[in-house]
């Protein structure tokens, strides 16, 4: 017996029924084959109901993610690019420690803990306040250390 199936809103088929065990049919895979009087689930054909799938997932919306993504606030600013610099060229300690913080604020936003993705945020852009600070602080101190010397060398 030929089998037809619906799949991406369109007809295809006929189908044996080998072919559809390969086709990848599913518990909700419209299905019709002659003498039905009209579309039905493969779940509902007693004999596809043993070869059907699971229901396939929730299909994608245009923008490329699911129906739960979509409901998503925006992911917070990372900082990782600000925390390497601030590494390299501020303070290591600070740096080190906004590296940290804003490694986990992507993992935290995916795994769907957007508070705490924000509060890695905001620790990882104060860690690289108070680097760029630390480092302003230092310079300033080293000029003025250089100027003193100068001026005790004059002397």
């Amino acid at each position: 017996m030929d089998y037809y199936i619906i799949r991406d809103n369109r007809r295809q088929g006929p189908f044996s029924m080998e072919q559809l065990k390969e086709a990848g049919l599913t518990r909700d895979t419209k299905v019709w084959h002659e003498g039905m009087a009209g579309w039905a689930d493969a779940a509902d054909v007693p004999e596809l109901a043993e070869l059907a799938l699971p229901p396939s997932p929730p299909p994608l919306n245009e923008a490329g993610r699911g129906a739960n993504e979509a409901e998503r606030p925006p992911m917070p600013k990372t900082w990782l690019a600000e925390s390497i610099i601030v590494t390299l060229l501020c303070c290591i300690v600070f740096g080190i420690i906004a590296i940290i913080y804003s490694t986990q604020v992507e993992s935290n936003y995916l795994m769907g803990k957007y508070e705490l993705a924000e509060y890695k945020s905001r620790q990882a852009r104060n860690m690289v306040l108070w680097g760029i600070g630390t480092g302003i602080g230092l310079c300033v101190i080293y000029i003025a250390f250089l100027v003193f010397t100068a001026m005790l060398s004059a002397l």
